[in-house]
């Protein structure tokens, strides 16, 4: 089978320069911020891993993402002129880059078999895999569940924390013959779905959210999120939380799956929520 044909277009090339152009203003405000900017080199990552990607992409992905990069490129050369505060917002730009990656991830998955064996698709694909599972975004995110008290469980139930890292460890030590939609998908959807409901119960004023995670999400951020965060961040993770959920995680999805399209619905519900929490204020919580 051919490679395929990958053709440029006007929106790609934006895509590519906008990308360009966050990356380059990352690398100026690391530069400027010195040891504080080490959270910045999560945009400057996924820009190197997504770059080689956007040839593949559909025009409703790039458009998506075209929009998430524009705002990544202003918020990291706002970062060189912000005296205070600043780790707040390196977090937030680091949270939104790597939300940008999660995008990506069901984006081009889902056409992954057009271009099995193109051998450049294959080599940005892997390098975009190897960058958005690395074992560092998994403490990270432990340690962001701590700080959101999502550790304590509820009388009956086990703690987000417990639920996040059961779907962990069934992909690090598999059980022969296990089914991994059971045993570490679904979990992980338990583990995000718990998480919700807790932050929901940890906002300072309690409110009617309405049904939905869309909603949930959205009810979330208007009392906890940075004030860096956009009101587009936040229909994002709305979005992308609907699609890992429905597409990614679903225990009505029995199929055999690899273990290399585990690892990566594993990994792309852990950048989720990474992301989402990357965003929020613990100070804002209910004391």
């Amino acid at each position: 089978m051919a490679p395929a044909v990958v053709i440029s277009h006007p929106a790609a090339d934006e895509l590519r320069s906008l990308i360009s152009n966050a990356k380059n203003q990352a690398s100026e405000a690391q530069n400027a911020l010195g040891d504080i900017g080490v959270h910045i080199q999560d945009v400057i990552d996924a820009a190197d891993a997504e770059l080689p990607l956007v040839s593949y992409m559909n025009n409703v992905s790039i458009e998506a993402l075209a929009l998430q990069w524009n705002q990544i490129g202003e918020q990291t050369a706002r970062i060189k002129f912000v005296l205070e505060d600043v780790q707040s917002s390196t977090d937030s730009v680091s949270g939104t880059a790597t939300l940008t990656s999660v995008t990506t991830s069901g984006s081009i998955s889902r056409d992954f078999a057009s271009y099995a064996n193109d051998p450049d698709f294959e080599h940005s694909w892997g390098h975009f895999i190897e960058v958005t599972s690395r074992p560092e975004k998994k403490l990270e995110v432990i340690h962001l569940m701590k700080e959101f008290h999502l550790d304590i469980p509820p009388a009956g139930s086990k703690s987000p924390l417990e639920l996040f890292q059961t779907a962990h460890q069934a992909f690090e030590s598999p059980v022969s013959k296990s089914n991994p939609i059971s045993t570490s998908l679904v979990p992980m959807r338990e583990a995000i779905e718990a998480s919700l409901d807790e932050l929901l119960r940890l906002r300072p004023i309690q409110q009617a959210n309405g049904h939905g995670n869309r909603k949930k999400i959205a009810a979330i951020c208007a009392q906890l999120m940075k004030v860096s965060v956009s009101d587009l961040v936040v229909q994002e993770w709305g979005d992308q939380w609907h699609d890992i959920n429905d597409k990614d995680l679903s225990s009505s999805k029995r199929q055999n799956i690899t273990r290399e399209e585990w690892s990566r619905r594993l990994n792309r519900a852990t950048l989720f929520l990474y992301s989402f929490l990357t965003g929020l204020d613990s100070s804002k919580l209910r004391r």
